[in-house]
């Protein structure tokens, strides 16, 4: 809508209102336009604010550091108005404060225009790579083709022609998608990316032109955009879209978007019977589920009066009304502790996973002899509650029924909310989950890992909480929930009776406490819409936007790579720094040159030697300089930059119950590996006198009295581990401690025992056991020296 146009229909609206006084008034608005502002005042006497409401011209720009009136005066404010409250309103603050004049949608009358934008993601229009970025659509309304060679995208108004358009052609009446990835390529499929991306939360877009001239744009901003909702233009004016219509007409605008259902009790645990209440704002229904389903994409229930809930309940509700899109559903779970030790309700899901015998329930044996101890279990630890239809975790085609199913396809979307032990929540956000891990893919292993992807197809593209104690980034792109081979889930029975569920978390810790980036982890409980799903360790999972957020960087400058059983993988980026790297390492670094120019470009010996050390100490038998496995590695695309080398997955250890029983199991690795393996780097660079130094030196500071891996402080640190879930594993034992045997694992069982052994024989012995392999290797200082000490 031009100016020209608002001004010519305010004056005939005004000359045409029997009500107006003066004309003389015409004068205020005029400078509205001009100012971009409307007073108060003017909104809330008279005609002039009724003229700029009825064109919808004005939207609400609060006055810096005014506060927000409250839902009951905004629906006071409605009622005296006859209107329904609408999305400003709500939000008007105390006092004074201004409007600003809408100019969104400007337009030439003919020629491409921008007719559809979707922005926040939540669709499945895919790109030639297979991804599902942003994407722009253009309509051509004439009978004539346009060749847009020389058109320009921006999102930027003081640079028109930010990407410009190859030789394209629009036939008459035609749509066209380029997607907002800011790959600035063409992608196997033909398809055009621009150089830049779109804002969720707004922002200027316009097409231009190949003389320059202004077609079509959304000023000063296009509103705040929703996942899975596209906006743009229909036959109702410009607005959110009631279905996305990517390369065909669009559909007609909703009104509205429905309001927040207020809850009156949060998430967590409760002794006593909640009488939930849910209230909106007049004029809308509530509607909710109880089966964890959307309850705006599927059969829902009407709230009508406060609900009892007395037992472990998941609740998802949303705002309707008529001609307004339903409000994003609002999610709650109640924990009770007899809920959780008697679920209700399993009746309802699958007998079967696949081919898998399904598996909701406790050990009511265990819950029976042990309710106490299971029950201070539970409350021990914090929990994750993940709220999702039940077809997409235990259906035909869920997570559960095809454990092995990889990438975006095998994702299905979620709610995810995290509470302390003290009930404090961590986080709430919409997301996608998926099976995650390797060997925990098994389906007769039941409990498996999972991963959250946080994405603004489903919410915000990043979750943002302070998840972890320790000291790192707050801002994640995904987590991971281990269930932990080291278990007594795993299908070898010498795994589950040495089974500890600490021992990768030691690992990590360990590396950490070395001075290097490693992934943080707690231990947590999980519910599944309610139903108790056992001890899981929280992680962060180390890739290109970990790393990126720890130093303050975009993702996209990274590369990260993978090792299984000894094959290279690419998980984002390329892996020509390694092949770099390692050709430079087969040229042999005995020198000093050649040892110089692989510190400079690729190696930090320090944190190569640190992560050996970790895994030499551990014993594991399933690590990249034993078997090519369970290596990640992420570095900065630079010309000159480290690996970061990353400990992941170290269940395998600590006389876990493979093969590595003994406290002198791999002590060190002899065998070296084919070209292009970590084994092959370490074992040429033990050919270079100064990295046989290096690696003495840092050993003896961390295997020396008192430091990071002594006796006495490796112990504790896995003894503060043991300490932490020790009452938590009795909850695990009664959910899946009788999976692989008629009899429950408990921790008073089997799983003392090997800590008690732990304490007693491995720590004591295994790091002088290590000295004396080092010392044989020559990787230990002289033998005459004395230790040195850390104090």
């Amino acid at each position: 809508m031009s100016r020209a146009w608002i001004a010519v229909a305010i004056a005939a609206l005004m000359s045409t209102a029997a009500w107006l006084e003066r004309s003389e008034t015409f004068q205020p608005l005029q400078d509205a336009l001009k100012t971009r502002t409307v007073p108060t005042a003017m909104l809330e006497t008279g005609a002039r604010g009724e003229i700029l409401r009825q064109l919808g011209l004005v939207q609400q720009v609060p006055n810096p550091g005014e506060r927000w009136i409250s839902d009951a005066l905004a629906a006071t404010d409605s009622a005296r108005s006859g209107m329904p409250p609408t999305p400003f309103q709500k939000k008007r603050s105390v006092g004074p404060y201004l409007y600003a004049v809408n100019e969104l949608h400007t337009r030439s009358d003919r020629g491409p225009y921008i007719s559809e934008i979707c922005v926040a993601g939540g669709h499945d229009v895919r790109d030639g790579h297979g991804d599902t970025p942003d994407w722009i659509e253009l309509h051509n309304p004439d009978d004539t083709a346009v060749d847009l060679e020389g058109w320009s995208l921006t999102d930027d108004p003081a640079n028109p022609t930010r990407w410009t358009f190859p030789t394209r052609v629009l036939d008459a009446g035609r749509y066209l998608i380029v997607f907002a990835s800011a790959k600035d390529a063409v992608d196997p499929s033909g398809a055009l990316h621009t150089n830049f991306k779109l804002d969720q939360r707004g922002e200027y877009l316009a097409l231009h032109n190949p003389d320059g001239v202004l077609r079509h744009e959304f000023a000063p901003t296009y509103p705040e955009q929703l996942s899975g909702v596209s906006w743009g233009t229909s036959p109702d004016g410009v607005g959110l879209l009631e279905r996305l219509t990517p390369g065909a007409a669009n559909s007609g605008c909703w009104e509205g978007i429905g309001p927040e259902v207020v809850f009156s009790h949060e998430t967590g645990w409760y002794t006593e019977e909640v009488r939930l209440a849910l209230t909106t704002e007049p004029g809308f229904e509530i509607w909710y589920t109880l089966d964890g389903r959307d309850p705006a994409r599927s059969r829902a229930q009407r709230y009508r009066a406060p609900l009892r809930i007395f037992t472990n309940t998941v609740i998802r509700a949303t705002a309707r009304r008529s001609g307004f899109r339903a409000s994003t559903p609002e999610t709650r779970t109640f924990l009770f502790l007899d809920g959780t030790l008697r679920p209700q309700r399993t009746s309802l899901l699958p007998k079967r996973w696949g081919e898998t015998k399904a598996d909701y329930g406790m050990d009511h044996r265990l819950v029976e002899r042990h309710s106490a101890q299971i029950s201070r279990g539970l409350l021990a630890l914090p929990f994750v509650s993940v709220v999702a239809d039940p077809d997409d975790l235990f259906g035909e085609k869920s997570i559960y029924s095809d454990p092995r199913a990889r990438g975006i396809e095998s994702e299905r979307p979620a709610f995810v909310e995290m509470v302390t032990e003290a009930g404090e929540t961590v986080f709430r956000t919409p997301a996608g989950v998926r099976m995650q891990g390797n060997e925990s893919r098994r389906p007769d292993q039941k409990k498996h890992s999972l991963r959250f992807l946080f994405r603004s197809r489903y919410g915000a593209s990043k979750l943002e909480a302070d998840v972890f104690p320790e000291p790192g980034g707050s801002r994640f792109d995904t987590l991971a929930l281990r269930s932990a081979d080291d278990s007594w889930l795993y299908h070898q029975s010498r795994v589950r009776r040495n089974a500890q569920y600490v021992r990768d978390q030691w690992a990590r810790d360990t590396h950490r406490e070395l001075g290097h980036h490693a992934a943080r982890g707690r231990f947590v409980h999980l519910f599944l819409n309610g139903l108790y799903w056992g001890l899981y360790n929280l992680v962060e999972r180390p890739d290109a936007a970990w790393i990126a957020e720890i130093e303050d960087r975009d993702k996209d400058e990274y590369d990260a790579l993978r090792f299984r059983v000894g094959d290279l993988s690419v998980v984002r980026g390329s892996d020509r720094a390694w092949r770099e790297m390692m050709a430079l390492v087969e040229a042999g670094v005995e020198n000093r040159d050649s040892y110089a120019e692989l510190r400079r470009r690729f190696l930090d010996p320090a944190a190569f030697i640190d992560y050996l050390l970790v895994h030499l100490y551990n014993g594991g038998e399933d690590w990249s300089l034993t078997n090519g496995n369970n290596l990640r590695l992420v570095r900065l695309r630079r010309p000159e930059a480290p690996f970061h080398w990353c400990t992941w997955d170290a269940d395998s250890t600590f006389a876990s119950g493979w093969g590595n029983d003994d406290v002198d199991y791999n002590i060190f690795p002899v065998e070296e590996n084919e070209a292009g393996t970590p084994s092959r780097l370490f074992h040429r660079l033990l050919e270079n006198p100064e990295f046989r130094e290096e690696f003495r030196a840092r050993a003896a500071v961390h295997l020396g009295t008192n430091g990071v891996l002594s006796a006495t402080r490796a112990r504790v640190r896995y003894e503060s581990l043991c300490d932490v879930v020790a009452d938590a594993l009795w909850a695990e034992a009664a959910r899946w401690g009788d999976v692989r045997r008629p009899w429950s694992y408990t921790p008073d069982g089997a799983w003392s025992t090997k800590r008690e052994w732990m304490r007693d024989v491995w720590f004591p012995q295994r790091t002088q056991l290590l000295i004396e392999q080092l010392t044989e290797n020559g990787l230990w200082p002289d033998a005459s020296a004395a230790l040195p000490s850390n104090d």
